[in-house]
Protein backbone atom coordinates (compact mmCIF):
# COMPACT_ATOMS: atom_id res chain seq x y z
CA UNK A 1 0.00 0.00 0.00
CA UNK A 2 2.80 2.49 0.65
CA UNK A 3 4.65 1.74 -2.55
CA UNK A 4 1.05 2.29 -4.25
CA UNK A 5 0.61 5.66 -2.31
CA UNK A 6 4.06 7.08 -3.63
CA UNK A 7 3.43 5.70 -7.39
CA UNK A 8 0.57 7.76 -7.18
CA UNK A 9 2.07 10.70 -5.57
CA UNK A 10 4.96 10.73 -8.15
CA UNK A 11 2.24 10.08 -11.54
CA UNK A 12 0.57 13.23 -9.93
CA UNK A 13 3.87 15.19 -9.62
CA UNK A 14 5.06 15.06 -12.59
CA UNK A 15 5.31 18.11 -14.33
CA UNK A 16 4.58 16.38 -17.83
CA UNK A 17 1.36 15.42 -18.37
CA UNK A 18 0.11 11.56 -18.97
CA UNK A 19 -2.25 9.97 -19.41
CA UNK A 20 -3.40 6.03 -19.29
CA UNK A 21 -4.83 4.58 -22.00
CA UNK A 22 -7.24 1.42 -22.36
CA UNK A 23 -7.19 -1.74 -25.11
CA UNK A 24 -10.20 0.05 -26.35
CA UNK A 25 -8.11 3.46 -26.62
CA UNK A 26 -10.13 5.17 -23.72
CA UNK A 27 -8.30 7.55 -21.04
CA UNK A 28 -8.48 5.62 -18.09
CA UNK A 29 -6.58 7.87 -15.70
CA UNK A 30 -4.63 11.48 -16.04
CA UNK A 31 -2.18 13.25 -13.42
CA UNK A 32 -2.66 17.03 -12.57
CA UNK A 33 -0.19 18.23 -15.77
CA UNK A 34 -2.20 16.47 -18.17
CA UNK A 35 -5.79 17.76 -17.08
CA UNK A 36 -3.92 21.35 -16.84
CA UNK A 37 -2.85 20.91 -20.53
CA UNK A 38 -6.40 20.16 -22.01
CA UNK A 39 -8.15 22.17 -19.66
CA UNK A 40 -10.19 19.10 -18.41
CA UNK A 41 -10.88 17.25 -15.40
CA UNK A 42 -10.56 13.92 -14.90
CA UNK A 43 -13.68 13.28 -14.65
CA UNK A 44 -14.19 15.08 -17.79
CA UNK A 45 -11.25 13.17 -19.57
CA UNK A 46 -11.91 9.54 -18.13
CA UNK A 47 -13.65 7.43 -20.66
CA UNK A 48 -12.52 9.67 -23.70
CA UNK A 49 -11.10 8.50 -26.58
CA UNK A 50 -7.58 9.27 -27.89
CA UNK A 51 -9.45 10.26 -31.39
CA UNK A 52 -11.31 12.65 -29.69
CA UNK A 53 -7.96 13.91 -27.47
CA UNK A 54 -6.33 14.15 -31.10
CA UNK A 55 -8.96 14.76 -33.43
CA UNK A 56 -6.26 16.32 -35.98
CA UNK A 57 -4.15 13.73 -35.65
CA UNK A 58 -5.55 9.85 -36.04
CA UNK A 59 -1.92 8.82 -36.39
CA UNK A 60 -1.84 8.88 -32.03
CA UNK A 61 -4.61 6.21 -31.84
CA UNK A 62 -2.99 4.54 -34.22
CA UNK A 63 0.45 4.62 -32.83
CA UNK A 64 -1.07 4.05 -29.08
CA UNK A 65 -2.80 1.02 -30.92
CA UNK A 66 0.35 -0.47 -31.83
CA UNK A 67 1.85 0.09 -28.52
CA UNK A 68 -0.65 -1.54 -26.86
CA UNK A 69 -0.78 -4.59 -29.36
CA UNK A 70 3.14 -5.07 -30.13
CA UNK A 71 4.43 -3.31 -26.77
CA UNK A 72 6.23 -0.76 -29.49
CA UNK A 73 7.09 2.81 -28.28
CA UNK A 74 7.33 6.07 -29.68
CA UNK A 75 9.26 9.23 -29.11
CA UNK A 76 9.02 12.92 -29.66
CA UNK A 77 6.13 12.70 -32.06
CA UNK A 78 4.49 16.19 -33.23
CA UNK A 79 0.71 17.12 -32.26
CA UNK A 80 -1.84 19.90 -31.95
CA UNK A 81 -4.30 19.75 -29.60
CA UNK A 82 -7.54 21.92 -29.53
CA UNK A 83 -8.57 24.02 -26.46
CA UNK A 84 -11.98 24.50 -25.88
CA UNK A 85 -12.21 27.09 -23.45
CA UNK A 86 -10.20 29.33 -25.21
CA UNK A 87 -10.58 28.35 -28.65
CA UNK A 88 -6.64 28.15 -29.27
CA UNK A 89 -4.69 25.44 -30.82
CA UNK A 90 -1.58 23.83 -28.81
CA UNK A 91 1.53 22.02 -30.42
CA UNK A 92 3.13 18.88 -28.05
CA UNK A 93 5.10 16.34 -28.21
CA UNK A 94 4.37 12.96 -27.51
CA UNK A 95 5.62 9.85 -25.94
CA UNK A 96 3.74 6.79 -26.61
CA UNK A 97 4.77 3.32 -24.73
CA UNK A 98 3.03 0.19 -23.43
CA UNK A 99 1.36 -0.05 -20.15
CA UNK A 100 1.81 -3.05 -18.29
CA UNK A 101 -0.10 -3.84 -14.65
CA UNK A 102 1.07 -7.44 -13.00
CA UNK A 103 1.51 -9.59 -16.26
CA UNK A 104 3.74 -9.39 -19.21
CA UNK A 105 1.48 -8.65 -21.57
CA UNK A 106 -0.08 -4.93 -22.20
CA UNK A 107 -2.93 -3.37 -20.57
CA UNK A 108 -2.97 -0.70 -22.63
CA UNK A 109 -0.72 2.25 -23.73
CA UNK A 110 1.15 5.58 -21.59
CA UNK A 111 0.89 8.81 -23.67
CA UNK A 112 3.11 11.63 -22.46
CA UNK A 113 2.28 14.90 -23.47
CA UNK A 114 4.45 17.84 -23.26
CA UNK A 115 3.38 21.33 -24.21
CA UNK A 116 5.47 22.62 -26.99
CA UNK A 117 4.78 26.05 -27.10
CA UNK A 118 8.13 27.28 -25.64
CA UNK A 119 9.84 25.03 -27.90
CA UNK A 120 8.28 26.64 -30.89
CA UNK A 121 9.02 30.13 -29.49
CA UNK A 122 12.33 28.97 -29.25
CA UNK A 123 12.53 27.54 -32.66
CA UNK A 124 11.13 30.64 -34.34
CA UNK A 125 13.21 32.73 -32.39
CA UNK A 126 16.69 31.53 -34.14
CA UNK A 127 14.79 31.43 -37.41
CA UNK A 128 14.18 35.23 -37.10
CA UNK A 129 18.02 35.70 -35.38
CA UNK A 130 19.40 33.79 -38.34
CA UNK A 131 17.53 36.29 -40.79
CA UNK A 132 18.63 39.04 -39.00
CA UNK A 133 22.37 37.45 -39.58
CA UNK A 134 22.13 36.74 -42.81
CA UNK A 135 20.72 40.57 -43.86
CA UNK A 136 23.68 42.07 -41.65
CA UNK A 137 25.96 40.24 -44.18
CA UNK A 138 24.36 40.74 -47.32
CA UNK A 139 23.57 44.92 -45.98
CA UNK A 140 27.19 45.55 -45.42
CA UNK A 141 28.44 43.92 -48.79
CA UNK A 142 25.70 45.60 -50.63
CA UNK A 143 26.57 48.79 -48.89
CA UNK A 144 30.23 48.35 -50.45
CA UNK A 145 29.58 46.96 -53.75
CA UNK A 146 26.79 49.22 -54.83
CA UNK A 147 26.47 52.58 -52.78
CA UNK A 148 30.06 54.21 -54.73
CA UNK A 149 29.23 53.30 -58.05
CA UNK A 150 25.23 54.26 -57.54
CA UNK A 151 26.88 57.31 -56.51
CA UNK A 152 28.91 58.51 -59.81
CA UNK A 153 25.88 57.55 -61.61
CA UNK A 154 23.67 59.70 -59.86
CA UNK A 155 26.07 62.36 -60.23
CA UNK A 156 26.60 61.59 -64.08
CA UNK A 157 22.82 62.08 -64.78
CA UNK A 158 22.47 65.03 -62.76
CA UNK A 159 25.47 66.72 -64.45
CA UNK A 160 24.05 65.16 -67.81
CA UNK A 161 20.92 66.78 -66.90
CA UNK A 162 22.12 70.20 -66.41
CA UNK A 163 23.81 70.48 -69.80
CA UNK A 164 20.92 69.05 -72.16
CA UNK A 165 18.62 71.37 -73.62
CA UNK A 166 15.80 69.24 -74.45
CA UNK A 167 13.20 69.60 -71.69
CA UNK A 168 11.75 65.52 -72.25
CA UNK A 169 15.44 64.54 -72.34
CA UNK A 170 16.08 65.98 -68.94
CA UNK A 171 12.96 64.46 -67.43
CA UNK A 172 14.40 61.16 -68.58
CA UNK A 173 17.92 62.19 -66.64
CA UNK A 174 15.19 63.25 -63.48
CA UNK A 175 13.96 59.63 -63.26
CA UNK A 176 17.41 58.19 -63.02
CA UNK A 177 18.19 60.81 -59.79
CA UNK A 178 15.07 59.50 -58.30
CA UNK A 179 15.21 55.21 -58.76
CA UNK A 180 18.96 56.25 -57.79
CA UNK A 181 18.25 58.11 -54.66
CA UNK A 182 15.34 55.26 -53.59
CA UNK A 183 17.97 52.75 -54.21
CA UNK A 184 20.22 54.76 -51.80
CA UNK A 185 17.39 54.88 -49.27
CA UNK A 186 17.10 51.29 -49.25
CA UNK A 187 20.43 50.93 -48.88
CA UNK A 188 20.53 53.02 -45.99
CA UNK A 189 17.51 51.37 -44.18
CA UNK A 190 19.67 47.84 -44.84
CA UNK A 191 23.07 49.41 -43.17
CA UNK A 192 20.38 50.44 -40.22
CA UNK A 193 19.64 46.72 -39.58
CA UNK A 194 23.16 45.46 -39.73
CA UNK A 195 24.57 47.40 -37.00
CA UNK A 196 22.82 48.08 -33.42
CA UNK A 197 20.10 50.35 -34.01
CA UNK A 198 20.43 53.90 -32.00
CA UNK A 199 18.17 54.38 -29.39
CA UNK A 200 15.83 57.73 -28.19
CA UNK A 201 14.64 55.95 -24.59
CA UNK A 202 12.31 57.88 -23.32
CA UNK A 203 9.12 57.26 -21.31
CA UNK A 204 6.15 56.60 -24.30
CA UNK A 205 2.35 56.24 -23.75
CA UNK A 206 2.06 53.44 -26.30
CA UNK A 207 -1.55 54.14 -26.98
CA UNK A 208 -1.05 58.07 -28.21
CA UNK A 209 1.89 56.17 -30.72
CA UNK A 210 -1.31 53.93 -31.83
CA UNK A 211 -4.18 56.63 -32.21
CA UNK A 212 -1.29 58.64 -34.39
CA UNK A 213 -1.35 55.87 -36.67
CA UNK A 214 -4.61 54.91 -36.69
CA UNK A 215 -5.43 58.62 -37.09
CA UNK A 216 -3.17 58.76 -40.04
CA UNK A 217 -4.08 55.47 -41.48
CA UNK A 218 -8.72 55.19 -40.94
CA UNK A 219 -8.85 56.86 -44.50
CA UNK A 220 -7.26 54.28 -46.50
CA UNK A 221 -8.84 51.60 -44.53
CA UNK A 222 -12.37 53.75 -44.96
CA UNK A 223 -12.09 53.51 -49.05
CA UNK A 224 -12.15 49.61 -47.99
CA UNK A 225 -15.43 50.02 -46.73
CA UNK A 226 -13.33 49.30 -43.36
CA UNK A 227 -12.94 50.53 -40.05
CA UNK A 228 -10.98 50.22 -36.62
CA UNK A 229 -12.24 48.58 -33.24
CA UNK A 230 -9.73 49.37 -30.59
CA UNK A 231 -9.46 47.32 -27.16
CA UNK A 232 -7.47 49.16 -25.09
CA UNK A 233 -5.83 48.56 -21.24
CA UNK A 234 -6.71 51.65 -19.66
CA UNK A 235 -4.46 50.78 -17.12
CA UNK A 236 -1.45 50.03 -19.46
CA UNK A 237 1.78 52.06 -17.57
CA UNK A 238 3.92 54.16 -19.61
CA UNK A 239 6.85 52.18 -21.19
CA UNK A 240 10.75 52.96 -21.90
CA UNK A 241 10.98 53.00 -25.54
CA UNK A 242 12.03 55.07 -28.82
CA UNK A 243 9.11 56.49 -30.22
CA UNK A 244 9.77 56.84 -33.66
CA UNK A 245 11.10 54.07 -34.06
CA UNK A 246 7.92 52.40 -32.80
CA UNK A 247 5.79 54.76 -34.35
CA UNK A 248 7.57 53.25 -37.70
CA UNK A 249 7.28 49.53 -36.29
CA UNK A 250 3.15 50.08 -35.67
CA UNK A 251 2.55 51.91 -39.16
CA UNK A 252 4.37 49.50 -40.92
CA UNK A 253 1.75 46.72 -39.25
CA UNK A 254 -1.18 48.32 -40.02
CA UNK A 255 -0.70 49.38 -42.94
CA UNK A 256 0.21 45.71 -43.65
CA UNK A 257 -3.20 44.52 -42.13
CA UNK A 258 -4.92 47.38 -44.29
CA UNK A 259 -3.61 46.18 -47.75
CA UNK A 260 -4.68 42.28 -46.50
CA UNK A 261 -8.07 43.54 -45.20
CA UNK A 262 -11.53 42.27 -47.23
CA UNK A 263 -14.06 45.22 -48.26
CA UNK A 264 -16.10 45.81 -45.58
CA UNK A 265 -13.80 44.30 -42.66
CA UNK A 266 -12.28 45.91 -39.26
CA UNK A 267 -8.72 45.57 -38.03
CA UNK A 268 -9.00 45.10 -34.35
CA UNK A 269 -6.01 46.86 -32.64
CA UNK A 270 -5.58 45.28 -28.90
CA UNK A 271 -3.36 46.35 -26.00
CA UNK A 272 -3.27 44.41 -22.59
CA UNK A 273 -0.30 43.39 -19.98
CA UNK A 274 1.59 40.45 -20.35
CA UNK A 275 3.03 38.87 -16.93
CA UNK A 276 4.71 35.66 -15.63
CA UNK A 277 2.09 33.63 -14.35
CA UNK A 278 2.91 30.12 -11.93
CA UNK A 279 1.76 26.79 -14.13
CA UNK A 280 3.34 23.97 -15.21
CA UNK A 281 2.70 24.95 -18.46
CA UNK A 282 5.45 26.50 -20.53
CA UNK A 283 5.07 30.52 -20.69
CA UNK A 284 4.49 31.81 -24.38
CA UNK A 285 7.51 33.99 -24.29
CA UNK A 286 11.08 34.50 -23.06
CA UNK A 287 9.75 37.98 -21.31
CA UNK A 288 8.89 37.72 -17.56
CA UNK A 289 6.37 40.81 -17.45
CA UNK A 290 5.14 43.50 -20.28
CA UNK A 291 2.75 44.65 -22.56
CA UNK A 292 1.03 43.15 -25.69
CA UNK A 293 0.09 44.98 -28.96
CA UNK A 294 -2.01 42.88 -31.23
CA UNK A 295 -3.52 44.14 -34.71
CA UNK A 296 -5.64 41.40 -35.78
CA UNK A 297 -6.64 41.59 -39.61
CA UNK A 298 -9.85 39.64 -41.43
CA UNK A 299 -7.73 38.71 -44.14
CA UNK A 300 -6.70 35.58 -46.43
CA UNK A 301 -4.22 35.01 -43.52
CA UNK A 302 -1.01 33.70 -44.39
CA UNK A 303 -0.01 30.54 -45.02
CA UNK A 304 3.02 28.01 -42.30
CA UNK A 305 5.65 28.22 -45.38
CA UNK A 306 5.09 31.87 -45.68
CA UNK A 307 5.00 33.06 -41.96
CA UNK A 308 8.78 30.65 -42.12
CA UNK A 309 10.00 33.66 -44.66
CA UNK A 310 8.30 36.37 -43.24
CA UNK A 311 11.35 38.05 -41.42
CA UNK A 312 13.72 37.04 -44.17
CA UNK A 313 14.80 40.15 -45.65
CA UNK A 314 13.19 40.77 -50.09
CA UNK A 315 10.49 38.54 -49.10
CA UNK A 316 7.58 39.88 -49.69
CA UNK A 317 3.77 38.40 -50.86
CA UNK A 318 3.11 42.23 -52.36
CA UNK A 319 3.33 42.63 -56.39
CA UNK A 320 5.35 46.27 -55.19
CA UNK A 321 6.67 45.33 -51.66
CA UNK A 322 10.34 45.52 -51.20
CA UNK A 323 10.68 43.01 -48.64
CA UNK A 324 12.30 44.75 -45.53
CA UNK A 325 9.51 46.29 -43.88
CA UNK A 326 9.28 42.97 -41.78
CA UNK A 327 12.85 42.68 -41.07
CA UNK A 328 13.25 46.52 -40.05
CA UNK A 329 10.30 45.95 -37.73
CA UNK A 330 11.76 43.03 -36.10
CA UNK A 331 15.33 44.79 -35.74
CA UNK A 332 13.04 47.57 -34.15
CA UNK A 333 11.43 45.38 -30.91
CA UNK A 334 14.57 43.47 -30.33
CA UNK A 335 16.04 46.49 -30.13
CA UNK A 336 13.83 47.54 -27.83
CA UNK A 337 14.34 43.70 -25.90
CA UNK A 338 10.62 42.97 -27.11
CA UNK A 339 9.90 39.87 -29.19
CA UNK A 340 7.08 39.64 -32.47
CA UNK A 341 4.73 37.30 -33.10
CA UNK A 342 2.96 36.06 -36.37
CA UNK A 343 0.05 34.43 -35.82
CA UNK A 344 -2.17 32.38 -38.61
CA UNK A 345 -3.85 29.36 -39.54
CA UNK A 346 -3.22 30.25 -42.86
CA UNK A 347 -6.83 30.46 -44.19
CA UNK A 348 -8.84 33.57 -42.49
CA UNK A 349 -7.27 36.54 -40.74
CA UNK A 350 -3.60 37.14 -39.36
CA UNK A 351 -2.94 38.39 -35.23
CA UNK A 352 0.71 39.96 -35.62
CA UNK A 353 1.71 40.12 -32.12
CA UNK A 354 3.75 42.66 -30.05
CA UNK A 355 5.86 41.84 -26.34
CA UNK A 356 7.43 45.07 -25.19
CA UNK A 357 9.17 45.35 -21.61
CA UNK A 358 8.14 48.31 -19.32
CA UNK A 359 11.36 49.33 -18.65
CA UNK A 360 14.74 49.11 -20.53
CA UNK A 361 17.71 47.82 -18.69
CA UNK A 362 20.94 48.97 -19.42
Amino acid sequence: MRDENLFKNIFSSLIEGVAVVSGEMKVLAGNLAFQELFRQSLDALQEKSVDELFPYHPEVAAMARESFESATSFRDKEATIFIKDSLSEVPVLLSISPYFSNEDIPSGALILCRDARFQKEVENSVRQSDSMLNLSVLALGMAHEIRNPLGGIRGSAQLLRDELPDKEQKEYLDVVVKEADRIDRMIRNMMGLAGPQKMDIKKVNIHMILEDIITLEKNSLAEKNGFFIQDYDPSLPLIDADEDKLKQVFLNLIKNAIDASQNGKSITVITRMYGDFTSRMAPISGLKSGIIVEIIDNGPGISEENQKQIFTPFFSTKKKGAGLGMPISLKIIESHNGKMKIISDGQSGTTVQIILPYRQID
